[in-house]
């Protein structure tokens, strides 16, 4: 289950939202709906999901400004731990 929302940046307002798959179809469905509640000329921004591209340009044609914002986000570091002579066992032992 997906939850695909549309939300106005400046008043914050949800303007669309639907429960569905993740697939082409459902962002058809989707954009289809929020097309017909907007009546200006919007600017849409999306995640890289393939599945928005054609379901834009299918609902709005050429009367709409989209971006795709794509994170790259980096691995955590790995911690790597050691037991050394200097943490013994005892060092972790609860104090009584």
């Amino acid at each position: 289950m997906w939850t695909w929302t549309a939300i106005d940046a400046d008043s914050r307002l949800i303007l669309s939202y639907l429960c569905g798959g993740r697939d082409a179809s459902w962002a058809c469905q989707f954009m289809e709906h929020l097309a017909s509640r907007v009546t200006k000329r919007i600017q849409i921004t999306t995640a890289g999901h393939r599945a928005y591209a054609e379901a834009v340009e299918g609902a709005f044609g050429m009367n709409v400004d989209y971006a795709m914002l794509i994170k790259r986000t980096a691995r955590p570091p790995i911690v790597q731990i050691c037991a050394t002579a200097q943490h013994s066992a005892s060092a972790f032992a609860p104090a009584f």
